[in-house]
């Protein structure tokens, strides 16, 4: 019995031996597959700029799994130049001798993508991928969204009005600002500032009041009927634009076991080699160059109803003429001169039979607009690409 167990025992050893042998020389495929790979192609990334050794997710002409070969399709981004060297990369040897470029570092750990072949130029004119990276990782924009108000900017005429008699006058028999005995010497409902007897004081039959007066207070200018005119707007309807486009393409040849991307010598024209990220990072050290890009533009531009507020620095002057007589005929010396700033102190005696008042043209404010165009295009969804130095 003893000499059975011992048996069973050394073939599951001899059994987990050859497990950990066909496993150390495998790739890890997906969840629980393990794929037979005699030269895994350390450093290969696959169309996404993962990690791909054993060729699980692209497969290629010269593909190091034995048990899996598949025909290889230009779609999967994975294309060698040159099928020597992707054979040199199945034998594990260093593949950057035939690279016949130059071979570009990996990227650093973070979520960053690449190396691609990176273009940028004016809308419309990109071209294809080429044949050294012939899959498209990426398309977006530059830097440089335009775009212009939907309609005019609001403006306001300056203001019109009219001036009017003050709202009051006031004789007192004291000085101005002084306590004392006060009657009104106003003009008559809607008085336009011609001759007036209205609330005369002194001995005159027609006067109501015999009031000694020693003042006459006198308000400030009213300014009537103020309004800014709005401007019309113009509706300027228009689509936010792109000025630049920006490409990368996938696909360049691994330069074997050197943990890095063989960047043709002979690069296509307008291309640089480049990492990138999503959002706006910063670049490592070795790929100095940033640039950004976008994939699209948030637009939240409107216009509303152009309004004026109130109108604010129109101004009246105007001259008051006092007289001793009903008839605007005997003139008291001196003519106070009035305005809309504030009230007036004039010396006064009796009588005060009538009066006439002279208003200057209003003097014009202005209003401050509200409405018209708001809100802006603004790019969204950012990603960072970064460049070797040319």
């Amino acid at each position: 019995m003893d000499h059975r167990r011992t048996r069973i025992v050394l073939v599951i050893l001899l059994l987990l031996g050859v497990a950990l042998v066909v496993s150390g020389a495998g790739c890890t495929g997906a969840p629980g597959e393990l794929y037979a790979c005699t030269n895994p192609l350390v450093g290969r990334l696959d169309h996404l700029g993962k990690l791909d050794q054993c060729c699980a997710i692209d497969p290629c002409p010269c593909s190091c799994i034995d048990s899996h070969q598949y025909p290889c399709d230009a779609t999967t981004g994975y294309v060698p130049s040159n099928i020597l060297d992707c054979k040199l990369n199945d034998a594990g040897t260093d593949a950057s001798a035939s690279c016949g470029g130059t071979c570009a570092p990996f990227p650093p750990l973070g979520e960053w993508e690449g190396p691609v072949l990176f273009w940028s130029g004016p809308s419309g004119t990109a071209p294809t991928c080429p044949e050294q990276a012939p899959a498209i990782g990426y398309q977006g924009h530059g830097d440089d969204l335009v775009s212009s108000p939907l309609c005019d900017a609001c403006s306001c005429s300056p203001s019109t009005g009219r001036c009017a008699p003050p709202a009051s006058m006031t004789a007192s028999s004291a000085q101005c600002g002084q306590p004392g005995t006060t009657t009104p010497f106003d003009g008559p409902v809607a008085w336009d500032g011609s001759c007036s007897a209205h609330d005369c004081i002194g001995p005159a039959p027609q006067c109501t009041h015999g009031l000694s007066v020693t003042s006459l207070a006198v308000g400030p200018l009213v300014v009537a009927d103020e309004v800014c005119a709005a401007s019309p707007t113009t509706s300027n309807p228009n689509t936010p634009t792109w000025m630049t486009d920006v490409l990368a393409c996938r696909g360049l040849v691994m330069c074997g076991n050197a943990g890095a991307a063989c960047v043709p010598a002979a690069m296509p024209s307008g291309f640089k080699t480049c990492i990138y990220h999503d959002g706006n990072t910063p670049c490592p050290d070795s790929y100095p160059e940033q640039h950004l890009a976008y994939t699209g533009f948030d637009d939240t531009r409107a216009c509303t109803t152009c309004e004026c507020g109130k109108p604010a620095g129109g101004s009246c002057s105007g001259t008051l003429t006092l007289f001793t007589d009903a008839a605007c005929a005997m003139q008291v010396a001196g003519s106070p001169p009035l305005s809309s700033s504030g009230p007036a102190c004039v010396p006064a005696g009796l009588p005060l039979g009538s009066k006439t008042l002279t208003l200057s043209p209003y003097q014009a404010g202005a209003c401050a607009p509200t409405g018209g165009p708001s809100g802006a295009a603004q790019a969204t969804g950012p990603s960072t690409f970064c460049c070797l130095v040319s």
